[in-house]
Parts: C-alpha cells; sequence; structure tokens
C-alpha cells in the first residue's frame, strides 16, 4: 500500500552540484526540471501505420546563480565553454562533458532526492550586468543553460 506524503514539495529547498567543479556548491536561485517528450515511430502495416513509442528527448536545464564575489561559479562555466568553443589547446577540449546533481531537499533541509544529469555541458551562459544607478545593494546573477545525455531520479 503506498504511504501518504504528509508534507508538500517546497521549492525553497534544493543545492545544485557540478562534478566538474566539487569545491563550487552553486547557490542556485532557481531551477526547473526539464520536461521530456516520447516521439512516435510509425510502424508500418498492409492497412494503417501503428503509432510505437520512438526516441526520448529531453529539455535544455537551465539554472540561475547568485555570482561569488570573486566570480569562481561563474568563471568556472566560462572557461569550460571558452575550451569548448575556442580551446588553446586540445587537452582544454578533452574533458568537455560532467554530471551535475541537483539536490532536493525536505522540510529538514536534508537530501531527500538527487537529480543526475549525465554528460551535461554548458550551452548558453547569461552576462553579469553592473549598475551604479541604483538605490541598494542589489546581487549579481547569472543564468547557465546545459544539454545532457539523461536524467536519472533517485530517492535518498
Amino acid at each position: 500500500m503506498p504511504s501518504f506524503d504528509q508534507n508538500n514539495l517546497s521549492q525553497l529547498n534544493f543545492k545544485f552540484k557540478l562534478e566538474r567543479t566539487p569545491e563550487i556548491e552553486y547557490r542556485a536561485q532557481s531551477v526547473q526540471l526539464p520536461g521530456m517528450n516520447l516521439g512516435t515511430a510509425p510502424v508500418p502495416t498492409p492497412f494503417v501505420p501503428i503509432p510505437m513509442p520512438g526516441n526520448l528527448t529531453y529539455d535544455d536545464l537551465t539554472i540561475n546563480f547568485l555570482v561569488g564575489e570573486n566570480m569562481g561559479d561563474y568563471l568556472s562555466i566560462f572557461n569550460w565553454m571558452v575550451a569548448l568553443g575556442h580551446p588553446d589547446t586540445l587537452e582544454q577540449y578533452e574533458d568537455w562533458r560532467s554530471d551535475c546533481t541537483l539536490f532536493i531537499l525536505n522540510s529538514n533541509l536534508t537530501p531527500n532526492i538527487q537529480v543526475r544529469f549525465t554528460d551535461a555541458y554548458p550551452i548558453s551562459l547569461t552576462g553579469v550586468e553592473f549598475d551604479t544607478t541604483l538605490s541598494e545593494t542589489q546581487y549579481a546573477t547569472a543564468s547557465v543553460t546545459f544539454r545532457f545525455t539523461r536524467w536519472y531520479i533517485e530517492v535518498l
């Protein structure tokens, strides 16, 4: 018999880790689990093609994060993208994928669900805006979008 969840899932409680840079825990402000689509493959028959399940495709993973004062989190993605798109050496390009993990925390702020994305690489990184006309301190944010091969959800 399935058990009943007593607590609702909070949108506030999560952490994001990138295996490539384990020293950096991204201060993610928002993330959305990517959507997925199951294609169809028509199977011919003498009368009418019959649709059958086809390939599974995934939407991209986008993370919005606070940029640290020394920009280490931002620069790690920036340098990774430079290595992918315009490497100076072959060694830069060899390490082009990384697994990343989204930890969804329970009401006690301990990891409850692990969402692992395999073979991820960044395809987009927003700029960081600086503005001297602001009347109060606002912290810089950026967004990074990843492509990945597959994702897995595991209840811890």
